[in-house]
């Protein structure tokens, strides 16, 4: 797509910029979790039995409720996987979201409709029978701060991205006669700053240290 962020990423990579099938049966789980690198996603059902869709709005304070409640049931777990959230391995009662009045929402897809999920929006579900799905990531130009987010998270676990957040603001910007309008073209700026000053100051601290 022209307009794709993604574009500028020159190598394949499953469910990212490469679309995934899907083959379900009764009852096949996709555990709670939301896109690598806080993309968008888009999923598409072919043929056959619906799917049970539940999902969290990806806004800071309601995502950040929903990881409360995965560390009060799973602190066990958690204290051997700090990233487990991160594996989509688990799932666990849309009702324990609703005790916790965490925001949460489901829908029923059905053969030839779309799902599209947002940045950070966490979801999960399972398959109601016999089914053939389709799915791959996406990225308009207001998902750079996302991004930025989710590469700043990944380091707090010292887990690596799939691809590097910095590279493709880097890329975007040599591209910079592709942007469309004044407001992509600001909040790539905003983003070059950021890693430029940071990356300045992470320099000034490493020679300081010796």
């Amino acid at each position: 797509a022209p307009t794709s962020v993604l574009r500028h990423v020159k190598v394949g990579i499953n469910g990212i910029n490469v679309p995934w099938m899907y083959y379900g049966s009764l009852f096949t789980t996709f555990c709670w979790h939301n896109e690598d690198n806080y993309l968008y996603s888009i999923n598409y059902h072919h043929k056959g039995a619906p799917k049970q869709w539940y999902g969290v709005p990806g806004t800071k304070s309601d995502a950040d409720g929903l990881e409360k409640v995965f560390k009060n049931y799973l602190s066990m777990k958690m204290r051997d996987v700090p990233d487990l959230l991160h594996h989509i391995t688990t799932m666990f009662s849309p009702r324990l979201l609703q005790n916790a009045e965490v925001p949460i929402y489901k829908l029923l897809q059905y053969e030839g409709e779309y799902v599209v999920t947002f940045p950070r929006a966490f979801h999960g579900g399972f398959s109601m029978g016999p089914n053939i799905g389709e799915a791959v990531n996406f990225a308009t130009h207001d998902w750079i701060a996302h991004g930025s987010d989710a590469n700043e998270r990944y380091r707090s676990f010292a887990r690596p991205a799939v691809f590097s957040h910095d590279r493709l603001t880097f890329t975007m910007a040599h591209h910079l006669q592709e942007q469309q309008s004044y407001k992509n073209c600001r909040l790539l700026l905003n983003e070059l700053e950021r890693v430029v000053k940071e990356e300045l100051q992470l320099r000034e601290k490493l020679i300081s240290s010796g």
